[in-house]
């Protein structure tokens, strides 16, 4: 059984089969298509279906009541080729003996479509196959399976792209063009009978049916969709970032340099904008364009993996028109990003040389600049710089040099002074302690740590040199006095560990006695300064911890 239509034809009404009208409509179609650029094309596109329903006409009075495929199939091989059809009518017959007229066509030359009648997903690569000559896709669509595989997404990207931008050959001109064939109304019409015979064949055929729907047409398809959707996922997440980005920055604007005061993120966006009024406009426009960006191509994608065979495929007016738009919003979006990061860029140079300048003042004490935590630790230890250059810190944190256990990764960390000249400076410094004292005997110890000559203990009393110690580099070696010294910085520990654990540093202990047979100020601390040394200054890095004075005898002899 076979459902049939009835058709207007010049006025005429002929019932007709529905797959023998989709025959009909298609030749015709495609005749139109193909004579619709040439010169008169119009008039002899109207003399083919004069001619059809001059044969339909003549199926009537034989008592057809409904065309077959078959006999449509007839009256296009009866039509022959119109050009010829339209010469005859003009010239009347050729004469015997004479050249047959020229057939009304093209040369050969391929294009590039997607092949819709011999594709896994877009036909991309059969496509391509027969543009390079080919017949067989098979082998080439194995070898981009393996690609995918081992590239991940990169191929899948690249294919997802050709896809977007590769037409598909729909019309029987664009697949004879496809196969590199000469287009012309033969040809045309023996397109047509071919594809509807394919579509006959497909349809009555159960196997041919499984062989397109094979092992390697479901693999492709399924790693095809997952790069699908990966790609999806991304740039629905760049879009989402976009709307959150557009809303807080709006929300910034609104609120106004006032909510300054709430401090945060947030706040330090709305001072910035208020801040830079001009780069404000060019991020909205990076912000639209960016979402124009990533919408067309993403709503495209999630078109294409969710429509129906049957749906109208995108017009190529809307592909133009998408396209354009997109290159637009992306000639915006690069703009505006490379403005506004230049602007940005000159406004944060400025702001940090005036905040540069800003922190300078606060942290220069007597034409001495250090960091702000350099300070902090030398005011909390009473340390006063007497002079200093060569370097711009004065403290850090190490490991602690008292630490007596045998397990290095469990010792703790200290704070003490150090001083590291900079690359191309030498070290010159002179940082003391002072307090006011009775007549006795003072010690001074602690731990140093030194990588050269030319630093010196020194106790100085009411502006008279009282004492120098100079520091050498080396090595721990335990001895009495370095243990009794110890054992007053750390009273009760484990001196034979601190000793093992000093072994394999470069910290040593140092003890001064000071005798003070006059009460006074007495001023006590390090300096390289060449008064109080008798060697050269090499030394390039100073540090110290556990520095105390201490009173052993009420009287100085």
């Amino acid at each position: 059984m076979k459902k049939n239509i009835t058709i207007n034809l010049f006025g005429q009404l002929y019932n007709i089969d529905e797959d023998a009208y989709e025959l009909l409509e298609k030749y015709q179609k495609n005749i139109r298509s193909y004579f619709s650029r040439r010169e008169g094309g119009e008039e002899v596109a109207d003399d083919v279906e004069h001619r059809v329903a001059e044969l339909f006409a003549e199926l009537k009075e034989q008592g057809v009541e409904a065309i077959t495929i078959e006999q449509v199939e007839s009256i296009i091989n009866r039509i022959g080729d119109p050009q010829e059809m339209e010469e005859a009518e003009e010239g009347g017959e050729t004469a015997p003996g004479a050249m047959p007229p020229p057939v009304y066509g093209e040369g050969t030359t391929r294009r590039f479509f997607r092949d819709p009648e011999d594709r896994m997903l877009g036909g991309v690569i059969s496509g391509a196959t027969k543009y390079f000559g080919g017949t067989d896709p098979l082998p080439w669509r194995i070898l981009f399976v393996l690609a995918v595989i081992f590239t991940w997404t990169a191929l899948g990207l690249v294919y997802l792209v050709l896809w977007a931008l590769i037409p598909e050959a729909r019309t029987a001109e664009e697949r004879l063009q496809m196969r590199g064939e000469a287009v012309n109304p033969s040809t045309i019409r023996d397109e047509v009978m071919r594809g509807v015979k394919a579509t006959q064949d497909f349809v009555a055929n159960p196997r041919v049916q499984s062989q397109a729907t094979g092992c390697l047409g479901i693999m492709v398809k399924v790693i095809l969709f997952l790069v699908m959707g990966f790609v999806v996922l991304i740039l629905g997440s760049i879009l989402l970032t976009i709307l959150i980005s557009m809303i807080t920055f709006g929300a910034a604007a609104v609120a106004g340099v006032e909510s300054a005061s709430w401090g945060g993120p947030f706040a330090e966006l709305c001072e910035f904008q208020s801040q830079m009024p001009d780069v404000k406009w060019w991020i909205w426009i990076g912000l639209f364009s960016g979402l124009i960006l990533v919408a067309i191509p993403l709503v495209t994608l999630v078109r294409t993996m969710f429509r129906k065979p049957d749906s109208a495929p995108m017009s190529i007016a809307t592909k133009a028109t998408l396209t354009i738009i997109w290159v637009i919003a992306f000639g915006l979006a690069l703009f505006s990003t490379i403005t506004g990061v230049m602007r940005t860029k000159a406004f944060a140079d400025k702001y940090n040389e005036k905040q540069r300048i800003v922190y300078h003042q606060e942290n220069t004490r007597n034409g001495v600049f250090l960091d702000d935590s350099s300070w902090r630790y030398l005011d909390s230890e009473g340390w006063k710089v007497v002079r200093l250059s060569g370097t711009d810190e004065a403290s850090d944190s190490f490991d602690d040099p008292l630490y007596d256990s045998d397990n290095a990764e469990d010792c703790p960390e200290v704070e003490g002074l150090h001083l590291e000249a900079d690359e191309g400076k030498s070290l010159d410094f002179e940082i003391q302690k002072s307090l006011t004292v009775s007549p006795g005997i003072y010690k001074i110890q602690g731990m140093r740590r030194v990588d050269g000559q030319g630093i010196t203990l020194y106790a100085v009393l009411d502006s008279s040199l009282v004492k120098t110690q100079e520091f050498e580099p080396g090595v721990f070696m335990s001895s009495e006095e370095n243990s009794r010294i110890l054992e007053d910085l750390v009273p009760n520990a484990n001196i034979k560990g601190i000793e093992r654990n000093l072994m394999q540093t470069q910290w040593m202990p140092f003890s001064m006695i000071v005798e003070v047979k006059k009460g006074g100020l007495l001023s006590y601390g390090f300096s390289t300064a060449s008064s109080f040394r008798r060697n050269p200054l090499t030394a390039r890095e100073f540090s110290t911890a556990y520095v105390n004075i201490m009173r052993i005898s009420g009287t100085a002899k």
